[in-house]
């Protein structure tokens, strides 16, 4: 019985303090807007870096594949490219973007 009269008083404190600071959050809206839209901006740019990421990788990858793809035969060059589900002439726009269509061994 003495540990459930004390959870109802450690309970009672709790709603006494979180009511207190309800009222001081109350008089501070503008601030409290501003910093949970703060939380929010910053949630959101955080959840944005993989997605950069992951296209900066997509684009290197690419064009890396293009200029191999390129440095290939003439008749092995079309083959790849319809692999790959593009022409050879994307394959070469693409390759103009890495490194001066450099190959690498």
């Amino acid at each position: 019985m003495l540990g459930a009269a004390r959870t109802d008083a450690t309970h009672r404190e709790r709603s006494r303090i979180l009511l207190r600071a309800m009222r001081y959050v109350g008089n501070h809206r503008w601030i409290a807007f501003l910093a949970y839209g703060s939380l929010v901006v910053a949630t959101g740019a955080q959840l944005m870096v993989p997605q950069l990421v992951q296209s900066i990788i997509d684009t290197v990858v690419k064009a890396f594949a293009a200029s191999q793809i390129l440095g290939l035969p003439a008749n092995a060059q079309s083959l790849a490219a319809q692999k790959m589900g593009e022409t050879t002439a994307q394959l070469q726009s693409r390759s103009v973007g890495c490194a001066g269509g450099a190959h690498y061994d």
